[in-house]
């Protein structure tokens, strides 16, 4: 989920790659409905997603029930970083290391 055209591009690019079925998303509401649908086995979540709060979304997702391991990047800086992933282990979320942006495409496939 990353309002960047292009950085969702290459990162369902790359994941695809490394044996995902890769849906990027601009916007929440068409993430989560899709959520709904069927739960991911892994989810990158930009924190600054043009007029919305990423940690709105991870509340969604704690209301959902996701089991699904997030990893949460962002341009804005490591404290925030850090301060989403306290956030969402609090919440019950699978939480794996942040990722500052920009995302070396290499950090990306690891």
């Amino acid at each position: 989920l990353d309002d960047d055209a292009l950085v969702r591009t290459v990162t369902c690019r790359i994941a695809e790659r490394v044996g995902f079925k890769a849906l990027g998303f601009d916007e929440p509401g068409g993430f989560t409905a899709a959520l709904a649908e069927n739960m991911p086995d892994l989810i990158l979540l930009d924190l600054a997603i043009g007029g919305t709060d990423g940690i709105m979304v991870i509340e969604e997702l704690a209301r959902q029930g996701c089991r699904a391991p997030l990893i949460v990047y962002s341009g804005l800086g490591e404290r925030l970083l850090s301060a989403a992933v306290r956030i969402g282990e609090k919440l019950g979320l699978s939480m794996l290391p942040p990722l500052a942006k920009p995302v070396e495409p290499v950090a990306l496939a690891e």
